[in-house]
């Protein structure tokens, strides 16, 4: 029967779609935890001068402060939920194309009628393309909104840590990044990452009353 050809090229793309499920959840960004092993804190061994440029392994920072450890939790949940919704849309659609495809080689429709569920076939199967291109985009919008909450949390309570410091600079070390070489003498990552820690814990206890 004509066009039974395209009935299996609709089950092997279903198959190459289900690939969406391993995609969702690899938005979460993992941090470098072994380039910045090497990393010696020294914070509380020296006293930088006002003026000074000092600076935050940010790999650390990231990797070891609870919001992001909160956030991702909540990206990851998100992310599942995700692939739970998507999975029922394939799933329905793999079992009406295996019932189509069995009504077919079973001679229990008609041409007109195996044309016509086809095309249908082929219109959930564009649905399916378009669902997994939303929740890409949905994820990445929430990795996106994920990331900008870290870096405005960050950068406001630098201003409020060095308004006792009075340092001129306070860069980000990260491996392969632009600061090649810095003296451990000026790395204050623990110290920040406490405060930072200190301040969130103080917010969520407060998001709690």
């Amino acid at each position: 029967m004509r066009g039974m050809k395209n009935i299996s090229l609709i089950t092997n793309i279903v198959l190459a779609v289900a690939i969406v499920v391993l995609y969702i959840l690899h938005f979460v960004p993992k941090s470098s935890s072994n380039a910045s092993a090497n990393l010696q804190d020294t914070t509380g061994k020296f006293s930088p001068k006002t003026g000074a440029v000092v600076f935050v392994d940010i790999d650390t920072l990231i990797s070891k402060y609870d919001m992001y450890i909160d956030l991702k939790k909540e990206l990851e949940q998100k992310g599942q939920d995700k692939e739970a919704q998507f999975n029922v849309k394939l799933k329905g659609f793999q079992k009406e194309a295996a019932d189509f495809q069995d009504k077919v080689q079973k001679g229990l429709v008609t041409r007109s009628q195996a044309e016509e569920m086809q095309q249908g076939l082929q219109q959930k199967q564009q649905g399916i393309y378009q669902l997994q291109d939303q929740l890409r985009t949905e994820m990445a919008d929430e990795q996106q909104v994920m990331n900008n909450k870290m870096l405005n949390s960050i950068m406001d309570y630098l201003k409020e840590y060095n308004q006792n410091k009075g340092y001129s600079y306070i860069v980000s070390h990260s491996f392969g990044g632009p600061v090649l070489f810095a003296d451990q003498g000026l790395n204050i990552t623990n110290d920040v990452l406490k405060g930072l820690n200190e301040k969130y814990a103080t917010t969520k206890t407060d998001s709690k009353k």
